[in-house]
């Protein structure tokens, strides 16, 4: 579907766009006045995938903070966000399959 009909419909926006010097709120429009809607739908789209976007990075940077401390945070179960099932590994062993790891709690 993407090679067949967005990649054409992506690349025939761009060249009549730069054909007819407008972007793609009014390229639609002056395509056929009742495509100017495909225009907006794109812009919304637009900010929709922005608006997601940055909210992966976001995390990705978070991550990558927190991972520059001294001590891990999802090493250890006296962290605010832990459960009274925290247990960390060398407590594990012995535990019943109910415990969880610290690094599950920290990432979930």
């Amino acid at each position: 579907m993407l090679m067949f009909g967005g990649l054409p419909l992506f690349y025939l926006e761009l060249a009549m766009g730069q054909y007819y010097r407008c972007g793609c709120l009014t390229i639609w429009k002056n395509i056929f006045p009742i495509f100017k809607g495909i225009g907006y739908a794109i812009c919304i789209l637009d900010l929709y995938m922005a608006m997601y976007y940055n909210t992966v990075i976001a995390w990705a940077l978070y991550y990558l903070v927190a991972s520059l401390a001294s001590e891990l945070p999802w090493t250890r179960c006296d962290n605010p966000w832990n459960t009274a099932t925290c247990r960390t590994l060398a407590e594990r062993a012995n535990a019943t399959g109910l415990a969880t790891s610290p690094a599950q709690e920290y990432f979930e």
